[in-house]
C-alpha cells in the first residue's frame, strides 16, 4: 500500500469548486502506484482522470462518470458528476468536466 498526500483536503477546497482542486490524497496498491510514476503522473488527480475516456468533443483528459440517483451525502471526488434522479433516456454514461458534454 502507497499513500499519496496532499495539502489537507479542508485547506484546499476552501472557496474552490471540486474542478478546481489541484491533487487528492489517496491510498494505491502497488500496481496503481507504478503505472502512475512509471507514466510520469505526480498528480493523482491527474492519474485518475487518464483512466476515463477523453471528451469526444473537446478531447480534454477530464470526463466523469455520470451518477444517477440521490446520494446520502455530498459527492466530493471530481471524477464523479452526480446527475440527479430524473433520468432523461438516453442515459448518458460521461460528462466532461472542460465543456460539459455528456456522452
Amino acid at each position: 500500500m502507497y499513500i499519496h498526500t496532499v495539502d489537507p483536503l479542508p485547506f484546499a477546497m476552501e472557496g474552490r469548486s471540486k474542478s478546481e482542486v489541484a491533487d487528492w490524497p489517496a491510498a494505491l496498491c502497488e500496481s496503481c502506484h507504478d503505472t502512475m510514476h512509471r507514466d510520469g503522473f505526480t498528480s493523482f488527480l491527474d492519474y485518475r482522470f487518464s483512466l476515463h475516456p477523453r471528451c469526444p468533443s473537446c478531447s480534454a483528459q477530464r470526463s466523469m462518470s455520470a451518477m444517477y440517483g440521490m446520494p446520502s451525502g455530498p459527492v466530493e471526488e471530481p471524477w464523479i458528476a452526480v446527475m440527479g434522479c430524473v433520468v432523461i433516456e438516453p442515459r448518458k454514461q460521461w460528462v466532461c468536466e472542460a465543456c460539459d458534454h455528456k456522452w
